[in-house]
Order: C-alpha cells, then structure tokens, then sequence
C-alpha cells in the first residue's frame, strides 16, 4: 500500500513535502483540476468568450475615460486648488476598478488569447460545415454505387439467361444442320 502511494506522489509531485510544522501542506488536487476543468469549459465556448471580450473593452473603454477625467481634476485641482468632487459614474467605477486593478497587466493577454480562440472557434464551425458536406457527398456517392452494382447485378443476369439461350438455339441449329446433312447424304446415295 505505501508503495502504491509513493508512486501516486511522485505522480502528483508531491514527493518531496515533508510532513513538519513547518511546511504548509500541498493544497488538494482534486479542487484546483476541478477549477481548471470548469475555467477551460467556459473558455471553449464561444459565446462565453465573445460576452468576456465585450466586457474587457468596456472595461478599458470606461478606464481610461475615468483616468482621463482624473487626471484632468488633478490638473484643475493643482492650478485651481478646488475640491475633487466625484461623480455618481465615477463612484461607481471606482470599486470596479479597485477590484480589477491587479488584473490589468493581464487584461491585453487575455483579450489576445479570446481572439485567437474566436479565430479557433470559427474555424471549427467552417471544418464543422465541411465535414457535413464531405459526408453528404459521400453518402450520395454510396447510394449511386449501390445502384450501380444493382444494374449490374441484372446485366450479369441477363447475360447468363442469353446466354443459355443462345447456347440452346446454336445446339437445335446443329442438329438441324446435322439433320440436312444426313438427308442430302441420303439424296445422293
């Protein structure tokens, strides 16, 4: 058993967490694949993907007009000295941008990555159409083959019957020929 689990954790990469008080241990595994699983789920659907990238240049947009107009009260509030009076927008941009502030180095990445994967999905939905005519296509190929050997199948039939026949008649000509001959034979005797 404790080979079993030895293996396991250097599977994991957990082999080398000692069990002290000092170490923290390894956070469980399952949780974080799980949240994994759940993040690409959404990240391979496309309408999820093309929502998060309104979103992000919504986001941008309304940033850089909210620095735009800070920047704009500092000016006026260094030469005029006035108080900065917040707007109710402002207001309520500010705990977004708060929130959002330690994520925007990451934000052009991430609106890169949606393009590509938008790039991606359209693709698929092209190879998707592709397929569906390549199989269409060969479906109907299938069919005129089928019918092809069905035709075949009744000239090889028929062949066999004329061929019968033909045979049948060559052989009552030769004995009618066989016949003539022998009464000519007769007539001349």
């Amino acid at each position: 058993m404790d080979k079993r689990v030895g293996e396991l954790e250097k599977l994991v990469g957990s082999v080398s967490a000692t069990l002290d008080e000092t170490t923290p241990l390894t956070p469980p595994l399952l949780p974080m694949l799980m949240r994994l699983n759940n993040q690409l789920t959404l990240l391979t659907q496309p309408r999820h993907i093309d929502s998060v990238s309104r979103r992000l240049k919504l986001l941008l947009s309304d940033l850089e007009r909210v620095s735009a107009s800070q920047m704009q009260k500092r000016q006026q509030a260094g030469g005029g000295g006035a108080g900065t009076m917040l707007t109710p927008a402002q207001d309520a941009v500010l705990p977004l941008l708060s929130r959002l502030g330690p994520s925007l180095p990451h934000i052009p990445h991430i609106l890169t990555r949606l393009r590509t994967l938008s790039v991606l999905h359209g693709s698929a939905s092209e190879f998707q159409s592709t397929m569906a005519v390549l199989e269409e296509e060969q479906r109907r190929t299938r069919e005129a083959l089928e019918a092809l050997n069905g035709a075949i199948a009744n000239v090889e039939s028929s062949l066999e019957a004329n061929r019968s026949t033909v045979a049948g008649n060559v052989s009552s000509l030769e004995e009618r020929v066989e016949k003539v001959l022998n009464r000519l034979e007769e007539v001349a005797k």
